[in-house]
């Protein structure tokens, strides 16, 4: 067995489960007073993160299909936290954005985030949360 292998299936199980105890255990706790569904805050993270972007591109990049992001969509623009606008070179396309809220509103959501998981890494060893890190950063790397 390659020595890389060894360990697949509970590093997948691992993996598998991480992801339902962040939405539970970090975005819901955080955004409890929001009122916004977490699996819809991917959506600000990724305009956050990209910038200016297409439905299309968006949907391609979060691998959700435009059908399913469009009311996602509207549901932020009537909360005027994306905006749409006309592309510059070609006005067949338009380009969702975060507006001045979308965006004080994501750095706030981060900012809480980042309170709650200090919190969490309060209790425990120095050396522990350095441990965490350089593991999720080996995570971001392998699979990013």
């Amino acid at each position: 067995m390659n020595k890389n292998t060894t360990h697949t299936d509970d590093i997948s199980s691992l993996l598998i489960k991480l992801i339902p105890l962040v939405r539970n255990n970090v975005l819901r706790k955080v955004n409890h007073k929001n009122n916004i569904p977490s699996g819809y805050f991917k959506i600000l993270f990724s305009i956050n993160n990209n910038g200016k972007m297409t439905i299309s591109e968006l949907s391609k990049k979060l691998n959700i299909t435009k059908s399913n992001i469009s009311p996602i969509i509207k549901y932020f623009e009537q909360k005027g936290l994306i905006s749409r606008v006309y592309d510059q070179t070609d006005r067949r396309y338009i380009n969702i954005e975060l507006t001045e809220t979308g965006v004080d509103f994501v750095n706030q959501y981060m900012y809480e985030i980042n309170l709650y998981i200090e919190n969490i890494l309060s209790s425990c060893e120095k050396d522990t949360s350095e441990v965490l890190l350089n593991s999720l950063l080996n995570i971001h790397k392998i699979l990013g």
